[in-house]
């Protein structure tokens, strides 16, 4: 080879493979399942310096424009579901599980290539929070129990699905428990970092857990998923104390007491139902007496109408006329 030749060589290796300046670090992009994410394609070539783009995830080519209107259309993975923005930019919407995974955006200037990655990340927002109510170590439904004083409960709020797994807090009468208060677990994939979490809050019933309202609220990272409360899954605790002796009220001691309490007394013991039986049996006494007063004049006419008159053929008739 001749050292013009080799001069030459040397110098066409070196057009090809030196980059335009840019090529930074991967930059790293995280969306929501079943959103939308831009993916810059960073570069510092001048405007009209740039002759080609070609976006990539690994060997396969979602997205490929020159400037001479040649035009690589996206793959049936990618159809419908990605657009070029600010004319090299990558929008990818729809987003699933499967979209995870580092992009490459390739761009030609001059006699030169450069190279933006992008690494995207999907996340799955986590489940509604469910809670689960247990009365000194039994399950109990709230919604139907009572609950003694001193006695332990223990309230357990578990959330699945997450990627990660979700980030669980209380909050009672709408005001946040400190977290010191309550237990918090939570396990994971290794490979999709999807799982489960459980938190737990324990403590003692007390009078002023009467009617109170308690909820669980879970939530992902933020941004891009927010964070959603137990809502229709509250509990409001109804409370009664064992150790106090049932409610009696004392009896009137006086005239005046009895004048008092007599009306309220009368009050509560007539209720709508004795009030109607009193009216129906006014009402039975009524036609009973009305139907006895019908037999008797019935009786009497009967009597009336057979009765016979005895007439004295011995005593005279009376002659006096009448005018």
């Amino acid at each position: 080879m001749t050292p013009g030749t080799s001069t030459l060589l040397h110098a066409i290796i070196l057009t090809c493979c030196v980059a335009s300046g840019f090529g930074q670090e991967p930059v790293a992009v995280r969306a929501a399942d079943g959103g939308a994410a831009s993916l810059l394609c960073d570069h510092d070539a001048r405007p009209g310096e740039v002759r080609a783009f070609k976006w990539t995830k690994g060997r396969e080519i979602i997205y490929f424009m020159a400037l001479d209107g040649i035009v690589t259309p996206p793959g049936p993975d990618y159809a419908d579901r990605v657009t070029i923005v600010d004319q090299i930019n990558l929008r990818i919407e729809g987003l699933t599980l499967e979209d995870i995974g580092q992009y490459t955006c390739t761009v030609t200037v001059g006699n030169s290539e450069g190279l933006a990655i992008v690494d995207l990340d999907i996340l799955v927002l986590p489940s509604r929070p469910v809670l689960t109510a247990y009365l000194d170590g039994v399950l109990v439904n709230l919604g139907t129990t009572s609950l003694p004083l001193d006695a332990e409960l223990m309230l357990e709020c578990t959330s699945s699905g997450g990627k990660p797994p979700a980030e669980l807090g209380w909050y009672i009468d709408d005001v946040a428990v400190d977290s010191s208060l309550y237990t918090y677990n939570s396990t994971a994939d290794p490979d999709t970092n999807i799982g489960d979490a459980v938190s737990r809050l324990t403590h003692l019933v007390s009078l002023s857990d009467h009617l109170a309202k308690y909820e669980c609220e879970s939530s992902g990272p933020i941004p891009p998923l927010e964070a959603q409360r137990s809502v229709g899954v509250l509990i409001r605790l109804s409370i009664y104390d064992t150790t106090l002796p049932p409610k009696i009220t004392p009896r009137p001691t006086t005239e005046e007491d009895i004048a008092i309490v007599a009306p309220q007394e009368a009050e509560t013991a007539l209720g709508v139902p004795s009030i109607i039986g009193i009216i129906v049996g006014i009402i039975a006494a009524v036609a009973l007496l009305a139907a006895i007063i019908v037999i008797l004049l019935q009786n009497r006419k009967r009597q009336n109408k057979n009765h016979t008159y005895v007439v004295n053929p011995d005593s005279k008739c009376s002659t006096k006329k009448y005018r």
